[in-house]
């Protein structure tokens, strides 16, 4: 922070094994003085949003997020790593939240799994790591339909879609490509920070809450 005043920062924010106090310290970061504009790089909340306003979904009342990738994390790690991609596409469709029910956990040395109640909604997440896997894999069911993401590597960029139901193909931009190129758009947009921080703390509290 003493080399610039605008930083973009991968997930996740900030978090430290064994430490109950990730949330505060994270709190403190992002509004530190002199202020300095940090943004964390949450390509699902693009995602989520172009899928909300080509379907026109408003809410979820079920949600199963499952994410399996080539990274080498273990156990609880794999959830630090993967969480913040299932709460950020959460919350871009329920923003709010007042109670969190845990029914489940399930962690393994390559997998951990949760189901959770958000308030009415019913969450199934189940993440995956494997550092052998060529490509990674993401599927989703929102409320009684199943999305399962395609990506086709052209040049240096990949084209996404989503097949609803295995049938249905609903191209989308990269969500990756599209949040960086947000942030970048979004520098000096107070509201576009405050909203990216709003969802950059709920990752860090909720993967707390939950671990």
């Amino acid at each position: 922070k003493k080399f610039c005043n605008r930083i973009i920062v991968e997930k996740p924010f900030i978090w430290r094994n064994n430490s109950k106090n990730n949330y505060e310290v994270a709190k403190k970061v992002l509004k530190e003085k002199p202020k300095k504009k940090l943004f964390i790089n949450l390509p699902m909340v693009s995602l989520a949003s172009q899928l909300k306003k080509i379907e026109k979904l408003k809410k979820i009342n079920n949600l199963k997020f499952n994410y399996f990738t080539a990274g080498k994390q273990k156990f609880n790690n794999i959830a630090v790593d993967l969480l913040p991609h299932a709460i950020s596409f959460f919350f871009t469709f329920n923003k709010n939240y007042k109670r969190i029910s845990i029914l489940k956990i399930l962690k393994k040395k390559n997998s951990w799994s949760c189901k959770i109640k958000i308030d009415d909604c019913k969450c199934n997440f189940k993440f995956i790591q494997n550092k052998n896997r060529r490509i990674s894999k993401l599927s989703f069911k929102i409320n009684k339909n199943l999305y399962i993401r395609k990506q086709i590597k052209v040049a240096n960029n990949y084209q996404v879609s989503l097949i609803k139901n295995s049938s249905k193909e609903i191209k989308l931009s990269n969500p990756l490509q599209e949040y960086l190129l947000l942030i970048l758009k979004n520098l000096d947009n107070s509201s576009f920070h405050k909203k990216n921080n709003r969802l950059a703390l709920n990752t860090v509290k909720f993967t707390q809450m939950i671990l």
